[in-house]
């Protein structure tokens, strides 16, 4: 139907494909069956390793009355012109499938900063850039397949089950540098579409057989969570994505005033301090690895699809504020000359390099600014209104050469 979202038709499909791993196929395949949205609590799968697959997992449980097989809230009401998130439960207005403009249609891969967590829908970068864009070729789409909590792996996901059904002229794979090297903050593991951390110490006992790396403790735990949640809906007081109320909006209140980090962000900012050591850690070469397969995956998948993309590296605070990263060195051991805060961005320039992959990075655009406006919202590693303006600017620039390279449909050479 016109402006109707994608159906997703694949993700029947899915259980059938030979998945690369058994975590792999968890994450993706999150539709329930009929019959186990009527279980009776608990339902819960077997218990394994790691690498081990959960029938938790696999077949779901949560009702998805309201939740999308991305873990997304349709129709969920959200602050900006649009009012409400679309079919898809994405923070954007609905899109037909079938293109019926030759202008160029763009799809926007990322986490909370491409959703625009903090801010309204009309002041996120993805917006203002589909506005700048239609200036000068009218008609333009930027499709906003952003997700709170995404990070490349679902980024590939989104792109594989949905993103590709648009036909889109160009891709643009928003990296966050904070959080987005898999997985972050040590390993994860995905129960019914519903990412758990693991904590991960180098210890090979510890690291297979700890109780956090067992399906089972994370299925009672979702089991635990989903029986709060019914026992909200049947009070009338359910709250957050286990199950949205309908007509509760997601507030994307203003910051308050900036007066200094806090001790909780400086924390935050430590977390991921090994991927600013010049001496690669385990840890993080482990992470990187993890987040290089990915995008290889990601590459291929276009390249086979002979679909356009760049890397977008969107910089942490600490990366672009010099009183902020003043402050994180002076909290931790670690000798200064030790330490490189464009390492993260190198790693990543480096890769592109040697797979042909256009980089748009906002880093230096990012630290010229910020002696002039504050551009982060206060203890909040995201953007406030001015850090999306700034984006836009940075992006367009590069973002309209390979519009220009890439001649979508014929109409912008």
């Amino acid at each position: 139907l016109p402006g109707a979202a994608p159906q997703l038709e694949p993700l029947a499909g899915l259980v059938s494909e030979k998945p690369r791993n058994r975590r792999r196929e968890s994450r993706v395949s999150l539709g329930p069956s009929r019959a186990l949205q009527r279980a009776p609590l608990p339902r819960v799968g077997r218990g394994h390793a790691t690498r081990g697959g959960s029938l938790l997992a696999r077949s779901g449980l949560f009702d998805s009355r309201y939740n999308t097989p991305f873990g997304l809230v349709p129709h969920r009401p959200t602050e900006g012109s649009i009012g409400r998130t679309n079919a898809s439960g994405f923070r954007d207005r609905d899109r037909a499938v079938e293109r019926t403009s030759p202008a160029p249609r763009i799809v926007a891969l990322g986490d909370s900063f491409t959703w625009g967590a903090g801010v309204t829908y009309d002041d996120t970068f993805v917006t203002l850039i589909e506005q700048q864009l239609q200036t000068e070729w009218p008609g333009t789409e930027v499709i906003n397949l952003g997700g709170s909590g995404f990070q490349p792996d679902e980024y590939l996901s989104v792109l594989k089950w949905q993103g590709l059904q648009y036909r889109p002229d160009l891709v643009l794979l928003n990296f966050y540098i904070g959080n987005d090297f898999l997985p972050s903050e040590g390993a994860d593991m995905v129960v019914a579409g519903l990412r758990w951390k693991v904590h991960i110490n180098g210890n090979w006992v510890h690291d297979h057989f700890s109780w956090d790396h067992w399906y089972l403790f994370h299925d009672l735990n979702y089991a635990y969570k989903v029986g709060q949640a019914r026992l909200r809906h049947a009070t009338g007081n359910d709250q957050g994505i286990w199950d949205i109320k309908p007509g509760r909006p997601q507030s994307a209140a203003k910051s308050p005033t900036f007066t200094g980090w806090s001790p909780e962000y400086l924390r935050i900012v430590q977390s991921r301090g090994d991927q600013y050591l010049k001496e690669t850690t385990p840890a993080f070469e482990y992470r990187w690895n993890k987040t290089r397969i990915t995008l290889e995956e990601t590459n291929q998948l276009l390249r086979s699809r002979k679909v356009p993309w760049a890397l977008v590296l969107l910089p942490a605070e600490e990366q672009v504020d010099s009183e902020l990263r003043k402050l994180y060195q002076g909290s931790i051991q670690t000798p200064q000359d030790r330490v490189d805060f464009g390492k993260p961005q190198q790693v990543l320039h480096d890769w592109a390099k040697a797979n042909g992959v256009p980089i748009i990075d906002l880093t230096e655009t990012f630290r010229s600014e910020v002696p002039r406006a504050r551009l982060f919202l206060a203890n909040d590693f995201h953007w406030n209104e001015a850090g999306h303006a700034v984006a836009t600017t940075g992006m367009l620039p590069p973002l309209k050469l390979l519009l220009r390279q890439s001649g979508p449909e014929g109409s912008v050479r």
